[in-house]
């Protein structure tokens, strides 16, 4: 697999990742890769409610790179830590809503990377940095098996993005990922629509105000 949209391509179409050699930025064929991501960016927006988001090209294009160079050290156990570090470090963080959607059409998949990682070696530095990089993103950190609890807030300022957020929660009983305000009362009506709401919330409440 010679680019970055081949890459996509395939993912996309089959959820296979398949290497031939060792993925490279090229930066000739960023137009394309664009075109591409922003096409399924337009796809994938369509089933998320509320206003419309803009495509970040920015924020997917870092999600995308991060995720090609994890799979590919996933299978390529020989690289130095300080390559991998330095390759699948994503350098940018969410700042708004676009953003958060945006970079998710990739990193929603990076969950499994990170499972797969931590089967092969718990502690190494494509887990350290697969679980750095989602904490930082919690739209799609949320997917993953983390107990630490996310860098960036989960307050995406957007209705649907919301309640994605509360459906992935939903799945996932982590305490230390609850939003807070209206956010966890969405969470709470979904895991009710859900059958949850014979269970006690695992989330703590906020507390009372002093007398």
């Amino acid at each position: 697999m010679a680019t970055l949209y081949e890459f996509l391509a395939r993912l996309f179409k089959t959820g296979e990742i398949v290497f031939d050699r060792r993925p490279a930025p090229n930066a000739a064929e960023r137009a394309h890769d664009l075109r591409f991501l922003e096409e399924e960016f337009a796809r994938y927006a369509l089933t998320i409610p509320g206003s419309r988001l803009r495509f970040d090209a920015p924020s997917a294009l870092a999600a995308a790179e991060m995720l090609r160079q994890a799979a590919w050290f996933l299978v390529s156990r020989d690289e130095p830590d300080s390559e991998v570090a330095r390759l699948v470090e994503m350098r940018v963080s969410p700042e708004n809503a676009s953003q958060h959607l945006s970079a998710d059409l990739l990193l929603r998949f990076a969950p499994q990377l990170l499972k797969r990682a931590r089967a092969i070696a718990p502690g190494d530095v494509l887990a350290q940095k697969l679980e750095s990089n989602l904490r930082r993103w919690p739209l799609s950190g949320v997917l993953a098996e983390i107990s630490e609890p996310p860098v960036t807030p989960p307050d995406f300022g957007h209705e649907g993005l919301a309640l994605l957020y509360a459906e992935r929660l939903a799945e996932h009983d982590k305490p230390n990922w609850a939003p807070h305000g209206a956010a966890l009362e969405l969470l709470a009506r979904v895991k009710e629509e859900r059958g949850w709401g014979r269970r006690p919330l695992a989330f703590p409440e906020p507390p009372a105000p002093a007398a």
